[in-house]
C-alpha cells in the first residue's frame, strides 16, 4: 500500500474537507488493514505520525513503534479517520501498542482475481 498514487478515489478532491485534512497533519494515526486474497485473509496493524494531507498524493505516515521510520501512503478518504477515545491499543500482530493515537483508521484491501 506505501507509496501509491490515488487517481480521484471516491471523489477525493470534489469533497476535499480542507478543516478535516488540516487536522490530521501531525496527528497520531492506529491504522488496521484486513487484506483479502485467494489465499485467505490476513491483517496488519500499524501506527504513525500523519505528515502530510493530499487529495491527490493520499495521507502520508512516518510509521511509529517497531516499524518505526517506514513511510506509508494511505488513500486520500479523509471519513476512514475516525477519533480515537483515549487509552492504550495493543497491536495483535506485531507485540507492539501506542498510547492515546489521534485517530483509528481501517481498510479492507481485495486482490483482484
Amino acid at each position: 500500500m506505501a507509496d501509491e498514487r490515488w487517481e480521484n478515489v471516491g471523489g477525493a478532491e470534489e469533497t476535499w474537507d480542507h478543516a478535516a485534512a488540516a487536522r490530521l497533519e501531525g496527528a497520531t494515526v492506529l491504522v488496521g488493514l484486513t487484506h483479502r486474497g485467494a489465499e485467505g485473509d490476513w491483517r496488519e496493524q500499524f501506527f504513525g505520525t500523519v505528515m502530510e494531507v493530499d487529495p491527490g498524493e493520499g495521507i502520508t505516515l512516518r510509521l511509529e513503534g517497531k516499524r518505526r521510520g517506514e513511510i506509508v501512503t494511505l488513500p486520500p478518504l479523509l471519513d476512514a479517520f475516525e477519533p480515537a477515545d483515549p487509552g492504550i491499543y495493543e497491536l495483535k500482530d506485531a507485540d507492539d501498542r501506542v498510547i492515546d493515537p489521534d485517530y483509528i483508521a481501517s481498510w479492507t484491501l481485495s486482490r483482484p482475481h
